[in-house]
């Protein structure tokens, strides 16, 4: 398989969305009554149903950015650290985590400035310098600072593009390493961790598009604009296909949550008008949402469905039980006696915390190794 340094991503054009939110929207353009929500809203809703007050619950981190994002300079790229400092810190590595003096030089002067250097670069120049050292040298705990080391890096990185080099580095170290007992698992962690932080941004900014393109008439500029921007992100990521997948399932499962934790949707006529549109960016993306879909025709289909509980694991197999029942309590327009009915019928625990039944990711594809 083509290594992540051969078949980088165009960086560059994968932010240059060029939408302008700030433009006034006719109310002829908004079929949804309500403005898109933010994905930084409170649980409130939700938690308020629950008896259980011992302890605050941490829900489903669902982390995106404003659909215009203005990249702010990134401190691994501050052209401020000068070759004193740069020796100075290698040798404070070295001295306080007994890691060789050349694995330090390599993760400060590579890994702390990933995005000087192509993609996959960083990951390669690691990789044979600590394959270069006997097995015996390299203790566990000498291996698992190094791990930490850059997970701690990967942790300051704000910037996508940066995620991605990451990315492609640590795949690297997770092609080149795996066969090293005392790095193998620690290889393919960073590897999963990496993954988890470019969807949470990209699958976030997904979220953010089609919760703002919903509140549009199709056939408008500012309609016609969001579509090219999802397939915008489906293109860029072509040639890393096992990453996309990744930021699909993150995109799919947090805006699927989003009908319970925010009220994405709050009426029959706004649920009917997003499962009208979820054909079209599934084309875009290429990809299919099936728990947003299944979410979807659950409320459009709700008298059916609590008619007839026995349609579930037909109709919405990928639904929880505990699921359903709060996300049709979020309705109005839904009749509360039958909810009453559904709760008994199907025996749900209501001890439970709000982010037990929330959707999270259940996949972590790593590119295979070769």
């Amino acid at each position: 398989m083509a290594t992540c340094l051969d078949d980088s991503v165009n960086l560059s054009e994968s932010l240059s969305f060029g939408m302008n939110f700030s433009s006034d929207i006719s109310p002829q353009c908004s079929p949804m009554k309500s403005k898109p929500v933010s994905l930084d809203q409170s649980f409130s809703a939700i938690q308020a149903m629950f008896d259980s007050s011992d302890s605050e619950v941490e829900p489903f981190e669902i982390e995106t950015k404003d659909y215009y994002i203005s990249p702010s300079k990134s401190r691994l790229s501050d052209s401020s650290i000068i070759e004193k400092e740069l020796n100075e810190n290698i040798v404070k590595l070295a001295d306080e985590d007994e890691i060789p003096h050349t694995i330090s030089e390599i993760i400060v002067k590579y890994w702390f400035h990933i995005d000087q250097f192509e993609a996959g670069i960083p990951g390669k120049a690691l990789a044979v310098t600590i394959m270069d050292y006997h097995e015996s040298v390299l203790k566990p705990q000498i291996a698992n600072k190094i791990y930490t080391q850059l997970d701690d890096i990967r942790t300051t990185i704000s910037l996508e593009d940066n995620m991605i080099l990451f990315y492609c580095s640590s795949i690297e170290l997770y092609k080149m390493l795996s066969n090293m007992e005392q790095f193998m698992y620690l290889v393919k962690k960073l590897a999963e961790k990496s993954v988890e932080s470019v969807a949470k941004a990209f699958g976030g900014q997904i979220v953010a598009m089609i919760s703002t393109m919903l509140t549009y008439d199709q056939q408008t500029p500012q309609y016609e604009q969001v579509l090219s921007d999802l397939k915008n992100i489906r293109e860029n990521f072509s040639d890393k296909l096992e990453l996309y997948q990744n930021i699909i399932e993150y995109a799919d499962c947090a805006i699927t949550n989003m009908i319970i934790t925010d009220k994405l949707l709050t009426s029959i006529e706004e649920f009917i008008w997003a499962n009208t549109n979820l054909t079209i960016i599934e084309t875009q993306l290429d990809k299919p949402f099936n728990r947003f879909r299944q979410a979807l025709l659950a409320v459009v289909a709700h008298k059916e469905i609590l008619a007839n509980p026995s349609a579930l694991n037909e109709l919405i197999p990928l639904l929880p039980h505990n699921f359903i029942y709060f996300m049709f309590c979020m309705q109005d327009f839904i009749n509360y006696q039958q909810l009453e009915a559904f709760a008994q019928n199907n025996h749900l625990n209501f001890n439970v915390r709000c982010d037990d039944f929330l959707f999270k990711p259940q996949i972590i594809v790593l590119p295979s190794i070769q």
